[in-house]
């Protein structure tokens, strides 16, 4: 068996073994993406119109990509902290979560704690 031959049967071999193992990978822009829907419903047609949030909070996450962010973090931690400065840096506050006895980013995940107030 030549080397060239010997190297594709060995690639073949670890393809189906990684095919049997169930892989579970998550990104950020699957929780982003759920987030920014589950907002959508709560915000003024307006302002989903009008303020670029999805734009900002997708170019925030693409500009995170340039670091380890995603190694050190849950994905969707990420995709929640991506949201909330999106909506800080245009001002734009979720109807009734001054009100609510959660924030809307505490709601699914209760070992999010805000580091700045």
């Amino acid at each position: 068996m030549t080397l060239h031959n010997r190297k594709t049967v060995e690639a073949r071999v670890r393809g189906s073994e990684i095919q049997q193992r169930p892989v579970a990978c998550s990104f950020s822009f699957q929780y982003l993406l759920h987030y920014l829907k589950s907002l959508h419903d709560w915000l003024d047609p307006d302002t989903v119109k009008n303020v670029p949030i999805a734009k900002t909070a997708f170019a925030i996450l693409r500009d995170s990509y340039h670091s380890d962010l995603s190694l050190r973090f849950q994905a969707e931690h990420i995709a929640v902290a991506v949201l909330y400065l999106a909506l800080q840096i245009y001002g734009v506050d979720v109807p009734y979560s001054n009100k609510a006895q959660k924030k809307w980013w505490e709601v699914s995940f209760a070992l999010i704690e805000p580091e700045v107030s």
